[in-house]
């Protein structure tokens, strides 16, 4: 049975946050791999000249360490008060290490 395009089987689509068997697969696999060769991996690791080295350790930080979203902040300035926006400037100099001019 041949679906139109944009239909499916399921037009609910996958629930969120389910996982995608094939990828899971995939990755214990590969993880097994690695386990399997770290210790040829290590050594070879330490054959590598400096950049090389950091340019793989570059690579795999993604893979250990959390992905850091973006935020973003609106803040409408014209609606504080003068106090509100010296205490947000007295923090940000203190935050930055800019000394304190107590005759402001």
């Amino acid at each position: 049975m041949a679906y139109k395009k944009g239909e499916s089987g399921n037009p609910n689509g996958r629930p969120a946050g389910a996982k995608n068997k094939v990828n899971d697969l995939i990755r214990e696999q590969i993880g097994e791999f690695i386990n399997g060769k770290f210790e040829l991996i290590t050594k070879d690791f330490e054959t590598m000249k400096p950049a090389y080295r950091w340019k793989l350790i570059v690579e795999l930080m993604p893979y250990v360490t959390p992905r850091l979203q973006s935020t973003k902040n609106d803040i409408s300035f014209g609606d504080m008060t003068e106090e509100q926006l010296d205490e947000i400037i007295d923090r940000l100099k203190i935050a930055s290490g800019i000394k304190q001019d107590n005759n402001e």
